[in-house]
């Protein structure tokens, strides 16, 4: 299959990932970490819970946290 793209649009998508990389960069430690166990390690909320020593709930919460920040830095660098 060709790929469609055109160059501008792979320029977005760098940028697009850097910026995101970017924020997680600037996550609080643990927020850095949970999000990492989650989305890259696919890991379940209990299992990080096990591994980091919090509840599912405080996983659940501080994931949330952190995705908002993310969303948050991102939206400031594209407005």
């Amino acid at each position: 299959m060709m790929d469609t793209s055109s160059p501008l649009d792979s320029i977005i998508d760098r940028e697009s990932t850097e910026a995101v990389r970017a924020a997680v960069r600037r996550l609080k430690p643990e927020y850095r970490e949970l999000l990492l166990l989650r989305e890259y390690e696919h890991l379940s909320y209990v299992e990080i819970a096990q591994i980091t020593g919090c509840s599912p709930d405080l996983v659940k919460s501080r994931l949330f946290k952190a995705r908002k920040a993310i969303v948050k830095q991102v939206k400031t660098v594209y407005s």
